[in-house]
Formats: structure tokens, sequence, C-alpha cells
């Protein structure tokens, strides 16, 4: 099916319930189309679509053509499948490491309490402060 964005939308007087409009399509493409209910696209929409010619007989016995239009959302852009795998792929291995670093952290801090370079008491403090550095290297190396 066709994809193209709306130009022109004009309202007809309803008929029986409804109301038919008139709509042109960027690439040329015109003809009438009645919602089920209230009218959901305007003018810049971009829309698949369907246009199919009618016969019609008009009050005086005459045929004539008409053009209708079946309109519907356009499917949004997607990621490609393989990017997507490896994004969540990544993710998972970014994870990985820094469940890694957390551990690495944390024995750099004991080794440095081992060697009474810090007291018991900053502990904390400096697990915060190594795991932020080598999880922020991690989050580095993972967006080169």
């Amino acid at each position: 099916m066709p994809i193209s964005k709306i130009t022109k939308v004009k309202p007809f007087p309803p008929k029986g319930g409804k109301t038919t409009y008139g709509v042109t399509m960027e690439d040329g493409t015109s003809g009438y189309y009645t919602p089920e209910g209230e009218m959901t696209f305007a003018v810049g929409n971009q829309v698949e679509y369907t246009a199919t010619q009618h016969e019609k007989k008009d009050k005086s016995g005459k045929y004539f053509s008409i053009d209708s239009l079946v309109l519907y959302v356009a499917p949004k852009a997607q990621k490609p499948v393989k990017h997507l795998i490896l994004d969540v792929a990544m993710k998972d291995e970014v994870r990985k490491e820094k469940y890694r670093a957390s551990i690495e952290a944390m024995r750099f801090v004991m080794d440095l309490v081992i060697g009474d370079k810090i007291t018991f008491d900053k502990v904390k403090d400096s697990y915060k402060e190594v795991f932020t550095y080598l999880g922020d290297a991690v989050e580095d190396i993972a967006t080169e």
C-alpha cells in the first residue's frame, strides 16, 4: 500500500448521520473518505491508504465514477532487528561488567582497609567513589 501525507481535507454535509470528507494526498491521489466515527486524520498526517474507483448512478440514471480512499495509520519506522538484538546484548554485557566492577571496587576498598590506608568507617564512601569511577569507565567503553 502507498504511504503519503494528507495535504487537504474538505468535509461535506452529513448524509445518514455520517460525514464524508474529500481528501487529497501529497502524491496527487484524491478521493472520498467516510470514517466509521470521528475523523481521526488531519492535514500533515502521514497515512497508508488504498484508493478504489466505483461507478454510481445519479438520479437521472447516468453513471459516473467516484474515487474512494481507505486510510490507515502509517507504520512508524522501526529499528532494524539486527541493531535491536545488538542493543539488548550490549546492555546485558554492560550490566555484567558493572556487576564485576562492583566486586572489584569492594576488593580494592577492603585491600585499603587491610593495608591500614583507610579506616573501616570510610568503607562505604570509598566503595561508592571507586564503584562510580569503574562504572563510568564501563559506560564510556560501551559507548565507544
